[in-house]
């Protein structure tokens, strides 16, 4: 996920500032822990936080919070 901090283009992907995007992985579930990001899914975002070093969220399908480092 990213949320951009000015409207532009990133990733190849044209973006809003302060909007959510998907930008790795799909499906449902929560894998991929500790693997490259391509092949991770998530399921369900109950919460988020995001700072200047990326971002954290609680995924509510297993309770856990999951961290998105730059």
């Amino acid at each position: 996920m990213v949320v951009p901090a000015a409207t532009g283009t990133y990733y190849g992907v044209a973006m809003t500032a302060d909007h959510v995007y998907t930008i790795v992985g799909s499906g449902s579930g929560s894998l991929g822990d500790g693997g490259p990001g391509s092949q991770a899914t998530i399921g369900f975002v109950d919460g988020l936080a995001v700072n200047s070093r990326g971002l954290a969220f609680t995924d509510g399908v297993d309770n856990r919070v999951r961290l998105i480092l730059r």
